[in-house]
């Protein structure tokens, strides 16, 4: 559990939904396992991604103009730098796992900082509805 106190004044709450912020960046910090490995997830390993599936939606509606050879085919690399092979598809459905994790890590922050501005309780635990 990850239960903060509640300190109602301005720098209080200020310094709560920073705890809460710090908590998110740990989920980023730790990656996301996806297939039984670990992929990184910060800012621009989330760029990066992004890119190649760009490119991947590029390659399944024009594959001659788009080829998905070299690097494209080696597919992405895990914390381990180990790279596991995706094809254009298998690499879109990584992308979206990794936007979905990244966007509910993103909600559930949002929440939590939310919910400790506008309840009035002495503590709140905000180590619930995040994405594992």
């Amino acid at each position: 559990m990850s239960i903060i106190v509640v300190d109602k004044s301005l720098g209080g709450i200020a310094a709560c939904c920073k705890e809460i912020s710090d908590f998110a960046d740990s989920k980023y910090a730790a990656g996301i396992v996806y297939l039984g490995n670990t992929y990184q997830i910060d800012e621009r390993s989330q760029a990066r991604i992004d890119y190649r599936a760009d490119y991947a939606r590029l390659n399944i509606v024009d594959p001659v103009t788009y080829p998905w050879g070299d690097p494209y085919n080696k597919g992405w690399w895990d914390v381990n730098n180990a790279w596991h092979a995706m094809t254009a598809a298998e690499f879109l459905a990584f992308a979206k796992a990794v936007n979905d994790y990244c966007s509910c890590i993103s909600a559930c922050c949002t929440d939590h900082k939310n919910a400790v501005t506008a309840l009035n309780c002495a503590t709140y635990d905000y180590s619930t509805g995040w994405p594992v």
